[in-house]
């Protein structure tokens, strides 16, 4: 997949997670992140929120409807007080909503200042969605 995307894009500066990914961030003088809790609810919440929002834009064909499937299997479990994402149930692979997640913070799309599970006038409205 790196080589496709380098040979679609070229060297770009991007963000890997440690796990697996230490000597390619070496090697292109990427920065690497921690997969903790605390970064994957930052990292999550944007996504979630989005996909939520429904301003998510999803583009058309195979690929796509993979990411679709991946994003549509992502859980958001908010009954602790740090909310857990999973991938859905099984060995579901989830990589392409962890770039997608990754892609979303490169591109700087700002935080909220109340994540939505927190959101009191967004929990509000969806009280007269159902």
């Amino acid at each position: 997949a790196y080589r496709r995307a380098l040979s679609v894009f070229g060297e770009v500066a991007a963000t890997a997670e440690v796990y697996q990914a230490a000597d390619l961030a070496a090697r292109h003088g990427w920065e690497l992140v921690h997969a903790t809790s605390q970064a994957q609810v930052a990292l999550f919440s944007r996504l979630s929120r989005l996909v939520t929002e429904g301003r998510m834009k999803w583009p058309e064909g195979p690929a796509a409807d993979k990411l679709r499937h991946q994003v549509g299997r992502f859980t958001v479990d908010t009954s602790s007080a740090l909310p857990k994402f999973t991938g859905g149930s099984g060995k579901a692979v989830d990589d392409v909503v962890f770039a997608l997640a990754h892609g979303l913070a490169g591109a700087n799309v700002p935080e909220p200042e109340v994540p939505f599970w927190a959101d009191a006038a967004y929990i509000e409205s969806l009280k007269g969605a159902g």
